[in-house]
């Protein structure tokens, strides 16, 4: 498991200790994306509202979805075994 270590002479093994699910360059690209996020909303000028059709992508792929997820498949008996 991620965390745990080796105890030689009573003290944690450096192998074990730097097994970190992230690295430094991980930790940076984030930091670096997180930074222009904050930053180039202040920079660039104010978008106009997408158009109103654009809008309703989200809404069909949700309703499509809750289609797939709630009509019966074919071929597959509904008995509880």
């Amino acid at each position: 498991m991620v965390g745990e270590g080796i105890f030689v002479n009573g003290k944690l093994s450096k192998a074990t200790t730097l097994n970190t699910s992230m690295s430094s360059g991980t930790v940076l690209v984030l930091a670096v994306v997180a930074a222009f996020m904050v930053v180039m909303p202040l920079i660039l000028p104010p978008l106009p509202p997408p158009p109103l059709l654009l809008l309703f992508f989200p809404v069909g792929i949700m309703v499509a979805l809750m289609f797939l997820a709630f009509s019966p498949a074919e071929g597959v008996l509904n008995t509880v075994v």
